[in-house]
């Protein structure tokens, strides 16, 4: 399964919708196509992530840790999605100062931790 990020959105929106129905309306997607590309996944990866034995599907221990994980990796795209545009907007990732001996360092370390909190 390549699109993995499409796949991890998906439980992503699953687990905190609570329903296939609610999860779909959410991503603009049928519940049908959710679910055959969760089945799809489990299949591929040979694990299963839900349990559809009640009324509404439940994720398996082994679904909760890739929850978890995907979780990670999309919090991890979405920071590199950030950086980019920062960087396509013109904004650097470096700053370089220059001072003499009486440059108050004080007033200089205030300054780099409004530059670190502005670019992180």
């Amino acid at each position: 399964m390549k699109p993995l990020l499409d796949v991890l959105i998906i439980l992503d929106a699953l687990e905190k919708e609570g329903s296939f129905a609610a999860a779909s309306a959410k991503l603009f997607k049928t519940p049908s196509a959710l679910s055959y590309t969760v089945h799809k996944l489990e299949n591929d990866l040979n694990i299963q992530l839900l349990d559809r034995s009640g009324h509404r599907a439940r994720f398996t221990r082994t679904g909760k840790m890739l929850l978890e994980k995907g979780r990670e990796v999309l919090h991890t795209v979405r920071e590199l999605e950030k950086q980019a545009i920062k960087l396509h907007e013109g904004w650097e990732n470096e700053l370089v100062i220059g001072v003499d001996d009486t440059f108050p360092f004080s007033l200089l370390a205030r300054l780099s931790t409004l530059f670190i909190n502005a670019t992180a």
